[in-house]
């Protein structure tokens, strides 16, 4: 009393599609790759925690989620993002990674800076969907080098038709 479907398995370029051929390409930082195997962007979901709030003393403020330790991450860098709050779509930045610029110990976090968003996200649960990658993650000599750079990386997601 059963039917049996057999369903071709999906391809990307000419290569079967497979969890461990995605987890493989978010390792390697080949977000545009996994977004196409996935069929829809890769992203992180948590609840935004309290920082250290550097980023609103530089006009910066960001959106910091600890991910699981289980999470797989693409690798440290910035990312050109877009941020769902509450069921509406944000052009974002994201950096993932430890902020060496601010201390050396800091846990990998996913900070992301939310354009033309003014309120308060703590305790709010947020999803980050990464389009592109923009840069690798590093260390500043200073403050104000960090905010002429994450000044450049806005210029350069506003660019982007994401």
């Amino acid at each position: 009393g059963y039917e049996l479907y057999v369903i071709e398995k999906e391809k990307y370029h000419d290569k079967d599609i497979s969890s461990t051929g995605i987890s493989s390409s978010i390792i390697e930082g080949r977000i545009e790759e996994t977004n196409e195997m996935l069929d829809h962007p890769y992203s992180v979901i948590g609840k935004v925690e309290e920082g250290k709030k550097i980023g609103r003393t530089i006009n910066f403020p960001t959106a910091n989620i600890l991910p699981a330790a289980t999470k797989l991450l693409p690798p440290n860098g910035v990312y050109a993002t877009r941020t769902n709050i509450n069921g509406k779509s944000y052009r974002s930045i994201t950096n993932v990674g430890i902020n060496p610029t601010i201390s050396e110990n800091n846990p990998t976090k996913v900070e992301t800076y939310v354009a033309n968003f003014h309120g308060n996200l703590y305790g709010e649960v947020i999803e980050v969907s990464f389009y592109e990658f923009m840069r690798g993650e590093r260390k500043f000599d200073d403050i104000e080098q960090l905010k002429k750079q994450i000044t450049m990386d806005i210029n350069d997601r506003i660019k982007m038709k994401i």
